[in-house]
């Protein structure tokens, strides 16, 4: 099984190979569209029944690729819409909207994704009912029992001539809604000629016959409409309309739109820290949100604490007014850089900066000494078998990292977690007959964000053995170089290196050429 498998090692080369030279990599200048993704939109539960009020739970799962903020609202099949919401994006964000239903009722809920693109989600759909309590005006009554409570509803506005204040002002309305008899319950909603239908509100009636209800409007330059006041039954029916009571906003002041207000907020960078290896490039990408007051061009810079600028330009269009911006900086050598920061500022309309973000680099150093025997003296000469020890130090600075270590014989490989000192391994092998030479006991070590090979702690080692019978007599000799490439696997599962084993029939030398793998 594992012979089969020797394409996917030439495979990861391949294409460790072509990602270096940018073979395979898109351009630049390619930035790829923003997708969004909408998945299990459900009500929890779709259906109750009960006592009321009764609670749903609305939700969905949204996946964004190319964009770090998601900006939606749910809107709903009563025509009313929530407030709009930006939140971080991922590959799973789920939204949640909890409403509380008084009465017995059914519709549906979506959610409609606003940026980084247009897009609505499926329906989830909803039904509530509630056990016995007052009559809802639209039910009908059993044969023989009295009619229905019917309800009328009227509505006066307001108006407003002077000066617009700054930041908008507000126009009330009151509305009185009767029934014809208590005890009954009223599903009703404004509505406005200009912005459509309002959320669906429940009204009870168990007393007076009479209740007055409010709304309001905000204004921000001068204005005119009507609203008024719908009776909904359980369905969503409308079946009775009150007065249309209209409004007017005569602002006296410059009748040209306020200025537009930009500002940035949220000023983050990934990673905030890097610590390792400081022997290929790194990157960090710097952000910040846009917002502006209305629709919008807006022209900004990034500066680096390097001294580069990065200028750039957005023109901010619809209803949702804020922008996530970028800033990806490529650093070449992390060795001679241990960190830097990176701001944004607005040039137009107005001015407007956020604080500086910081990245720090540390850079993480491995270093391998040479193989020693520390016993017996070298060279030895006398009696066999002898225990031959050998020993050799690991020494990492600037952090922590995760070194591999295997000895030459046998090659099996193992991880030991370095930190900020050195750490000497010792092996103890045994020579048991013959002559023995060169470095056989050597420390192969290798990093974990480089465990493609292992390197030898030594020197070009020759190994050889005579060995002595009774019936043959035999001499291999094999040369290996110091550095053995393994291929993109797990050093755990490296391949034992052992010595030819006796009786051996002479053949010829063999020698690796060089640059073998």
């Amino acid at each position: 099984m594992r012979k089969d498998l020797w394409w996917r090692s030439v495979l990861s080369a391949a294409a460790a190979l072509c990602l270096s030279t940018g073979v395979f990599a898109a351009p630049a200048n390619a930035a790829a569209a923003p997708t969004v993704q909408i998945a299990a939109v459900k009500a929890s539960p779709a259906r109750s029944g009960g006592p009321c009020p009764a609670s749903t739970l609305f939700s969905a799962t949204v996946t964004v690729k190319g964009a770090a903020r998601l900006t939606y609202r749910w809107i709903r099949s009563d025509g009313s819409r929530s407030v709009v919401k930006t939140v971080r994006a991922g590959a799973r964000t789920t939204l949640r909207e909890r409403r509380s239903f008084s009465g017995s009722t059914r519709g549906w809920q979506a959610v409609q994704v606003l940026s980084p693109k247009k897009l609505v989600s499926k329906r989830a759909h909803y039904s509530v009912s509630c056990e016995a309590g007052p009559r809802d005006v639209s039910l009908s009554e059993a044969p023989g029992l009295s009619p229905a409570p019917t309800a009328s509803a009227e509505v006066t506005g307001d108006g407003y001539s002077g000066k617009c204040p700054t930041g908008g002002g507000t126009l009330r309305f009151t509305g009185t809604i009767k029934v014809s008899r208590v005890p009954a319950a009223v599903s009703y909603r404004w509505v406005d000629s200009d912005g459509g239908a309002l959320g669906t509100e429940r009204l009870w009636f168990s007393g007076a016959s009479t209740r007055t209800v409010g709304s309001s409007r905000t204004f921000l330059t001068g204005q005119s409409g009507t609203r008024w006041i719908e009776i909904l039954g359980p369905d969503g029916r409308v079946l009775n309309t009150s007065n249309r009571a209209p409004y007017r906003v005569a602002c006296a002041a410059d009748p040209a739109p306020p200025p537009v207000v930009a500002s940035v907020t949220n000023p983050w960078v990934t990673p905030a820290g890097y610590q390792g290896s400081c022997t290929r490039p790194l990157q960090f990408t710097f952000h910040a949100t846009l917002a502006v007051s209305q629709p919008a061009k807006v022209t900004y810079r990034w500066v680096r604490s390097d001294g580069t600028t990065v200028p750039g330009e957005t023109e901010i269009k619809g209803t949702d007014l804020t922008r996530d911006l970028t800033l990806t900086w490529p650093v070449a050598d992390p060795a001679r850089t241990n960190g830097g920061s990176a701001w944004v500022e607005v040039t137009s309309p107005g001015q407007a900066r956020t604080q500086p973000v910081k990245f720090a680099i540390t850079c993480v150093h491995v270093n391998f000494s040479e193989t020693k025997v520390v016993s017996p003296a070298q060279p030895y000469t006398g009696a066999c078998p002898v225990t031959v020890r050998t020993t050799a130090t690991i020494t990492v600075t600037g952090g922590s990292a995760l070194v591999w270590h295997s000895w030459k014989y046998p090659a099996r490989a193992s991880p030991s977690r370095g930190s900020l000192e050195s750490r000497t391994y010792t092996r103890d092998g045994s020579s048991r007959h013959g002559t023995a030479q060169g470095n056989r006991h050597a420390l192969l070590v290798a990093t974990a964000d480089d465990y493609g090979h292992l390197e030898g702690v030594g020197a070009r080692s020759t190994w050889s053995r005579h060995l002595h019978g009774p019936t043959n007599r035999a001499r291999s000799q094999v040369q290996v170089p110091a550095r053995h490439h393994w291929g993109r696997r797990n050093p755990g599962d490296l391949p034992r290196l052992q010595p030819p084993t006796s009786p051996l029939t002479p053949r010829r030398r063999i020698t690796a050429p060089k640059g073998l793998t």
